[in-house]
């Protein structure tokens, strides 16, 4: 028993000097599973390139233009609210620095239930485009089991990508933008 305590007791200061080293020499552990460029996100065009959002959602479609350095709703034509406009840009830098969590391949959800992801269904699709046409097609699925990721696949591609939920939940804040709130 006291062997036992001794043991233990052991292995929790191998492990604490383990991490502590890690500390020191900035070393972060890492995961095979794990994806590796935590320089930035999917989107790789900077804000200032970016001149429109859409958005289609099961509610139907939005479509946000910039011009003159201020966004506005492409229908109406109407500036948005700087507090809006503060909300999708926040959004679209989102896409530009939140790395994915983990990057499923095709092998590992064949066999999965479709259902499981929601992904391909139109629930949460935003297209990114400069003036040179579109550079980023992202859908934005289910919460994963732990509540904190979301699902999300770039159109186009087969990988499924687990990101952050702060990501999806800021697209859907934008999604459901309220008519009212554009400037008249």
């Amino acid at each position: 028993s006291c062997s036992r305590a001794y043991l233990h007791a052991s292995l929790s200061l191998v492990a604490v000097g383990y991490l502590l080293l890690m500390y020191f020499v900035g070393a972060q552990p890492t995961h095979g599973n794990l994806v590796r460029n935590v320089e930035g996100g999917v989107l790789q065009s900077e804000l200032k390139n970016i001149t429109s959002v859409e958005i289609t959602t099961t509610n139907g479609r939005e479509k946000y233009t910039r011009r003159d350095l201020s966004w506005h709703n492409a229908l109406s034509g109407f500036p948005l609210t700087k507090e809006n406009s503060v909300e999708l840009k926040k959004a679209i830098t989102f896409m530009q620095t939140a790395a994915p969590v983990r990057v499923l391949r095709p092998e590992e959800f064949a066999a999965a239930d479709d259902g499981r992801f929601g992904l391909g269904k139109g629930v949460l699709d935003i297209e990114f485009s400069t003036s040179a046409g579109t550079v980023l097609a992202v859908g934005f699925g289910n919460h994963a089991n732990d509540g904190i990721l979301r699902y999300m696949q770039v159109i186009g591609r087969p990988e499924i990508y687990l990101m952050s939920g702060f990501v999806g939940d800021a697209w859907e804040g934008v999604a459901y933008f309220d008519a009212a709130t554009v400037q008249k």
